[in-house]
């Protein structure tokens, strides 16, 4: 190989390695086969809560390991869901939320989210959950799974796009750490104070519109 074609490649995994993060990453959300589940209310018999799984795949096409510190489904409106949680595909093993997910070079990753939208006691909601009522009402049980996301929007199509509309999912890329700090804090249970070491996390968001696309 000549000295040319040595420098071309050089320079080609240069720049490739100097992708920013936004270029880096391609983050993608596609309909799972984990099912809808109902959250019942007993004492008013009502659905309250709607958890709704979406499937997440993350690239990393650079030459660089990328550290992701957080999955996050956001909600349009902070009132519509809560805390929603993340799963390993493989194996439907739960993860933290701030996981810390090492990202190879050219490598990608498949998680489940798992929102949990609340739902408003309106009749003209419920109504629609009535069918899921009557078979919570008539059991021992507060939740109901009632199938995958294909499903429930042939159904209920309207509805759903209303609960998800204008959601989005965003990864948290650790760009760096400032330096240690010391802090005092309290003890537990006790009149006295301990020197604690910390330092934080700079991170940069990547965030995309929610996408239903069936591709698994």
């Amino acid at each position: 190989m000549n000295k040319i074609a040595k420098l071309l490649i050089a320079l080609s995994l240069f720049f490739t390695s100097c992708k920013s993060n936004k270029e880096a990453i391609v983050l993608r959300t596609y309909e799972t086969k984990k099912e809808i589940i109902l959250k019942y209310n007993r004492e008013h018999n009502l659905i309250y809560g709607i958890k709704i799984p979406i499937g997440v795949n993350i690239q990393n096409n650079s030459i660089k390991k990328r550290v992701i510190d957080l999955i996050d489904y956001e909600y349009r409106d902070y009132r519509k869901g809560i805390m929603s949680k993340l799963y390993l595909k493989d194996g439907f093993i739960r993860q933290k939320r701030h996981a810390k997910i090492k990202l190879d070079p050219y490598k990608e990753k498949e998680y489940i989210v798992y929102t949990f939208h609340r739902l408003d006691s309106i009749s003209s909601i419920q109504e629609q959950f009535s069918s899921y009522t009557k078979k919570l009402l008539n059991s021992n049980q507060d939740t109901l799974t009632i199938g995958v996301v294909s499903e429930f929007r042939s159904k209920h199509l309207e509805l759903f796009n209303k609960i998800t509309s204008n959601d989005s999912i965003s990864v948290s890329i650790i760009t760096g750490y400032s330096k240690v700090k010391k802090m005092n804090v309290g003890v537990f249970g006790k009149s006295e104070t301990i020197e604690k070491e910390y330092r934080d996390i700079h991170t940069e968001r990547i965030r995309i519109p929610v996408g239903w696309q069936i591709t698994e």
